[in-house]
């Protein structure tokens, strides 16, 4: 028995062969025929193949364009988050210098009040 992810070729005691292709599509037929009908049911194999790893050719690259979309869209969403954190940040230390100075001013107008009394 020969065996591949895409192709089988199995014979048997009897001359007999069978080919599998992934989709289970088979072929079976006395090894007695002529070499050359067994030259067009490997050959007609080999092109179901052919067009299969074609078909997965076009799904692996299918997924791998998602992938990157996705990837491309994860790193702008975290650019966009940075951002975010920026001038949060940024937001945050304005009000607590503001509110800073303004706890400033009371206080010294506290003490400067108490100190004139």
């Amino acid at each position: 028995m020969i065996s591949g992810k895409y192709i089988s070729l199995q014979t048997t005691k009897e001359e007999s062969y069978s080919i599998t292709s992934k989709n289970s599509m088979m072929f079976s037929d006395s090894i007695r025929s002529s070499d050359f009908r067994t030259y067009m049911l490997l050959k007609e194999l080999l092109e179901q193949s052919i067009k299969e790893l074609k078909q997965e050719a076009v799904h692996i690259q299918y997924i791998n364009n998602c992938l990157e979309n996705n990837i491309n869209s994860i790193y702008q969403l975290k650019k966009s988050i940075y951002k975010m954190d920026v001038s949060v940040l940024q937001k945050y230390y304005e009000l607590r210098s503001s509110n800073l100075i303004k706890w400033q001013e009371r206080l010294f107008q506290q003490y400067t009040f108490k100190q004139w009394w």
